[in-house]
């Protein structure tokens, strides 16, 4: 493929991998490869906006079926039948965002996408949603100035689709809810793990779907 490989996302079948790379910076400097898992050949590529010092994050494939790429103050949404940049209403699939998203991250009800800051002085946020139903975008404001490091969702039931939970960079574990009243709070999971610790680091988190959970 052309560039540097930094992630790739698959088609729901498995038979296609979209490889994200960076290229040489300029109107091409993100490109994305379709690579048919059959034969190994590259069927077709994309070249994106890209630079040097804040290139392409991420690629992501949703249960909307459109690739999502994060990329500094964009995410583009990609049709991957055509590899292009999706029109919608006379609307252009590139979404300006308040930021420098990281790789998106899907709720548990396939609604919405959740991206890190990876700057948060850039826009003055943390967090921001993209609402996939009607392609809105919405940010929260920096929290502490903390970038997110990754993201489980609360619960493997739809129903609990917008309850997140989200661990820094520096180690803290936050209860998040995504939706139209997008929050960020301390996870009440902090006491539950402190031990006489005066704050627990967290470097991971995963979650069974047990009801109730067993440890």
């Amino acid at each position: 493929v052309q560039g540097t490989p930094v992630d790739v996302a698959f088609s729901f079948d498995s038979s296609k991998a979209f490889v994200l790379s960076r290229s040489v910076a300029g109107a091409s400097g993100t490109v994305i490869s379709q690579v048919d898992l059959q034969t190994g050949v590259i069927n077709a590529t994309l070249g994106l906006r890209g630079e040097n010092v804040s290139p392409a994050t991420g690629i992501i494939m949703a249960p909307n079926g459109f690739l999502y790429v994060s990329n500094n103050n964009t995410v583009w949404e990609i049709d991957p039948r055509t590899l292009k940049v999706t029109t919608s209403n006379n609307t252009t699939g590139e979404f300006v965002v308040t930021g420098y998203p990281d790789k998106g991250f899907v709720t548990g009800d396939g609604k919405y996408l959740v991206f890190a800051n990876k700057r948060p002085v850039q826009g003055n946020t943390s967090l921001i949603q993209m609402d996939l139903s009607n392609r809105t975008i919405q940010t929260f404001a920096n929290f502490n100035a903390e970038v997110f490091a990754g993201f489980a969702n609360a619960s493997a039931d739809a129903a609990s689709g917008t309850n997140l939970y989200g661990w820094t960079e520096s180690g803290r574990l936050y209860d998040i809810r995504v939706g139209s009243g997008l929050n960020v709070n301390p996870s009440i999971l902090n006491a539950d793990f402190q031990n006489g610790l005066a704050q627990p680091t967290f470097n991971h988190v995963a979650f069974s779907n047990e009801n109730p959970a067993r440890y």
